[in-house]
């Protein structure tokens, strides 16, 4: 479960970039349809710009909801961060994570920070504009068990394929990686609710020559 490609790794950052100039757009404006949730109770607060995306991963995402239940629908958590808010957000969890483990040298506190937080000087995905954060809803606007939230301290659970969580949030697990997989979104296996398009870590996983975001 541990095993896999942190979007830190080197094989990652080697991957290189051509951006297609493609603008980011307000999906509230754009896709009234779409569900964001601006209550923030999982989004950094210190973000403005969670409802903007690459305007070809909001065209993405609506073909993903094709692939969905009829009575489920996503719930958009975040999309966008401008470079300053990632800069804050892994200054903010780099010392959250020395603090826990005040043993552990710069280094271990760094790969640990960047396991769940892209570091900010090297085109963190949030920042192209490619990178979503979301999970399922019903109809009537109830959220999916899905084993974590996403807000649960990265857990053993957040693993996209974690053993531990039980088999109806696998199941709902699957509704979500099948309809975003089918829509051609990659997902970071160290969080079930982040996938990308378009970036540096899909274009890895994708076998594609470049990825065609960089930063916003």
């Amino acid at each position: 479960m541990n095993s896999f490609l942190k979007i830190s790794a080197p094989e990652i950052y080697a991957v290189p970039i051509q951006d297609n100039d493609e603008p980011l757009i307000n999906v509230l404006d754009e896709y009234p349809d779409f569900f964001v949730d601006q209550s923030r109770k999982y989004s950094q607060k210190i973000s403005r710009s969670l409802s903007f995306l690459r305007k070809g991963v909001a065209e993405r995402l609506k073909l993903a909801t094709q692939y969905l239940p009829d009575d489920i629908h996503f719930m958009i958590i975040e999309g966008y961060r401008p470079l300053e808010v990632q800069q804050a957000i892994f200054t903010e969890t780099l010392h959250e994570v020395r603090k826990e483990h005040p043993d552990w040298t710069q280094q271990q506190v760094y790969e640990k920070t960047s396991t769940f937080v892209a570091p900010p000087d090297n085109t963190p995905p949030h920042s192209t504009g490619g990178a979503i954060d979301l999970t399922l809803m019903t109809m009537d606007g109830k959220e999916l068990d899905m084993g974590t939230d996403l807000n649960d301290g990265y857990s053993g659970s957040c693993f996209t394929f974690a053993p531990s969580i039980s088999e109806d949030t696998k199941k709902n697990r699957q509704i979500l990686i099948q309809a975003m997989q089918r829509a051609g979104f990659v997902n970071y296996p160290a969080e079930w609710w982040h996938w990308s398009y378009g970036d540096r870590y899909w274009a890895y996983l994708s076998s594609v020559p470049f990825a065609i975001y960089g930063s916003k």
